[in-house]
């Protein structure tokens, strides 16, 4: 079970990462 739980927070810290990344690059 923790090894999913942080498999889950892995994958949200990339989507938000990656999100932050496109909205700066989207903002130029």
């Amino acid at each position: 079970m923790l090894t999913r739980l942080a498999t889950a927070a892995i994958k949200l810290a990339v989507a938000v990462l990656l999100g932050l990344w496109a909205w700066q690059f989207f903002r130029l």
